[in-house]
């Protein structure tokens, strides 16, 4: 049986989540979960990475057929399920999406320029940390006061600063997530902004952000899930990035 991967889905609750990597978009993906379909842990990793959970939902939710971009890839399992997308897409076919999944809301993190620090030493902890991944060995290669490190976790938190002090100074924004002023009309109303400070600093407000993006009330599980994760953010800051102050 072939499978029309631009069907439209009239009916269909979507909740789709994109965001540049470092900004807590897994955990706002995996929030909109617990508020529409089910409560479920938000597993972390050991510097708060959200991501865990992210193949458990594609396997119950998702059918994807070819590699791109969620929303074109991906067809729901069960169409009266609400579905949960997410990525890092920052080009998005506006037209394309919304016929497609009418019923859509779009879920942006935004950031704001002071957040970058913090946004290159999440990247850094949370998905550089791997002694083999090729993107650690490129930073040992390039910047030899790191040369020394075999694993990211040991590097002193001056020399973190330092780094990421330099990695700002070429860091280019990307303006999807950094401009707010660029969407169409047209799609105005189903379009919506989180900002990663928020995430970080003002999470009732995330969290009330959300139910009423979906319309459903926010539980204490969620609520517990919620204050775990931040726990994690100012256990990465204080144990790695102590110098960090973005509030």
């Amino acid at each position: 049986m072939s499978i029309d991967l631009d069907k439209c889905y009239p009916e269909t609750e979507v909740y789709y989540t994109t965001w540049l990597g470092g900004t807590s978009g897994a955990f706002v993906s995996m929030c909109l979960y617990n508020l529409t379909t089910a409560d479920l842990e938000i597993k972390l990793s050991e510097f708060g990475h959200a991501h865990v959970n992210q193949q458990e939902i594609k396997k119950k939710n998702h059918i994807t057929l070819k590699f791109g971009p969620i929303y074109k890839t991906t067809i729901p399992k069960i169409s009266t399920r609400p579905l949960i997308l997410f990525g890092h897409e920052n080009d998005i076919d506006f037209e394309y999406l919304f016929n497609k999944y009418p019923k859509c809301k779009l879920i942006i993190i935004h950031v704001e320029d002071k957040m970058i620090p913090r946004l290159i030493g999440n990247m850094l902890f949370k998905n550089w940390t791997n002694p083999n991944d090729s993107h650690w060995a490129s930073i040992r290669s390039t910047h030899k006061f790191m040369s020394g490190y075999e694993n990211p976790v040991d590097v002193p938190s001056d020399l973190i600063k330092e780094f990421i002090e330099l990695y700002r100074k070429n860091y280019k924004k990307d303006p999807f997530f950094f401009d707010k002023t660029f969407l169409p009309d047209t799609y105005k109303g189903s379009i919506f902004y989180i900002d990663f400070y928020d995430i970080i600093h003002n999470m009732s407000k995330v969290l009330n952000q959300l139910s009423e993006i979906t319309n459903r009330p926010v539980t204490p599980f969620l609520e517990q899930q919620a204050l775990n994760y931040q726990n994690k953010q100012i256990e990465l800051v204080n144990s790695k990035m102590p110098w960090l102050d973005d509030k």
